[in-house]
């Protein structure tokens, strides 16, 4: 029998043109059944090539060689994805070119870093500057290499304007707050008894974020800004600031004049967890004789 008759005695036998169905299987004459099962795998024997080249149409829904093709591609997918998994892919020469400009730039962004005032500890008059890591106190090295890029990258912000893990402290008419979300611009009144980490940058702003365990620090809330004014954490109610302390590792801020250089209108006690972890602002402001 030839190629093209045996395509048509398949479609003849094909499902598709058996309307009759049976329990949601379409039902064949055994004959015709058996006639089908023979042919299709004397076809399953065939040399791949053949396959791949049988007639379209010979299954309207699911052609021969399309399994073999598939199967095929998705191997080839999934090598190349095992591949980026190990790092195993070869460079390109574009590739190596890009890789060796990002390390000599960072080398050279390094050799930034040690000659600006921060990287040799120098200070500013009026700000306290973030602390190098030591004896559990300070900044990582990490935070610590990005406070110097932000005076690099941005030389007039001194902060990088790109991070956005803050709110900005807007102080309405009568003393109460406003938050402003800096990546959606959209205004809060703060959470009543809620502890928020805060920096004051230089320019007198004061950022603030709900502290959180594995939440963002001081570093980012303030945009890694090498110096500042204040830090520490403050708790409101009432939209108004009640008590602050002056507890930040990233920035060490003094005692002396933590209500002028910090901008807040409270007392500042040692530490809140001396009423708890969850402590109240009620609390914490009886505490600093705020209220009754």
């Amino acid at each position: 029998m030839s190629r093209a008759a045996t395509a048509a005695k398949l479609r003849a036998l094909s499902p598709l043109s058996v309307p009759e169905r049976q329990g949601g299987h379409k039902r064949f004459p055994s004959r015709d059944a058996g006639e089908l099962a023979a042919e299709c795998g004397r076809i399953s024997q065939a040399p791949r090539s053949a396959c791949l080249e049988s007639p379209p149409g010979l299954f309207p829904e699911k052609p021969v060689g399309l399994p073999v093709l598939r199967h095929a591609a998705s191997t080839s997918v999934l090598q190349e994805k095992s591949l980026k998994a190990r790092g195993w892919n070869a460079l390109t020469a574009d590739d190596a070119g890009a890789l060796a400009k990002a390390g000599s730039d960072r080398q050279t962004l390094a050799a930034q870093y040690e000659q600006t005032d921060f990287w040799k500890n120098g200070e500013r008059a009026g700000l306290i500057r973030m602390k190098r890591e030591n004896a559990g106190t300070g900044a990582a090295d990490a935070v610590y290499r990005m406070a110097a890029a932000a005076l690099i990258k941005f030389p007039e912000l001194q902060y990088n304007k790109n991070t956005k893990f803050h709110s900005t402290l807007i102080r309405q008419p009568g003393g109460a707050c406003l938050l402003e979300d800096a990546r959606t611009r959209n205004t809060a009144p703060p959470v009543d008894g809620r502890k928020y980490i805060f920096v004051t940058m230089p320019d007198s702003t004061v950022r603030v974020c709900p502290q959180a365990s594995g939440g963002n620090g001081h570093a980012q809330v303030s945009g890694y800004a090498p110096y500042v004014k204040y830090a520490g954490e403050v708790i409101f109610e009432k939209g108004k600031e009640v008590s602050a302390t002056r507890q930040s590792g990233t920035y060490l801020p003094p005692p002396e004049n933590a209500r002028e250089l910090s901008g807040l209108n409270c007392e500042f006690i040692d530490d809140f967890q001396a009423f708890g972890r969850e402590s109240t602002g009620q609390a914490a402001a009886a505490h600093a004789g705020r209220l009754d």
